[in-house]
């Protein structure tokens, strides 16, 4: 199984909670359909610094982790070269920064 981490952080002036409802009513049903059926298993964790613990006592730069799951490395590439397609409908990313995330693979034992 391959795991992949995305930490992504919200565009400036969203809301933590705009930001999570744009995520959860637009992005990830995208996300879904888009990803599918390579796709077994999409989370979504959203930072909540409240009662949080930070080394530095700062915020984290990031605003969600996200978790895509992948049967293997091949669905993984097969999903990802499909959706490099070009899609007209596809939204602009007025969310999140994507200059400001960070993709993470790794195998899951």
């Amino acid at each position: 199984m391959l795991k992949v981490i995305a930490l992504l952080k919200r565009k400036p002036g969203l809301s933590m909670e705009e930001f999570i409802h744009y995520y959860e009513t637009r992005h990830a049903p995208l996300m879904t359909r888009l990803q599918q059926p390579e796709m077994i298993c999409y989370r979504r964790n959203f930072v909540q610094v409240d009662g949080g613990i930070f080394s530095d006592g700062e915020r984290p730069w990031f605003d969600v982790i996200t978790e895509l799951y992948f049967p293997d490395r091949a669905a993984y590439e097969r999903c990802m070269a499909r959706n490099a397609e070009p899609e007209p409908k596809k939204p602009k990313q007025n969310w999140a920064e994507c200059a400001r995330s960070a993709w993470i693979k790794f195998p899951v034992a």
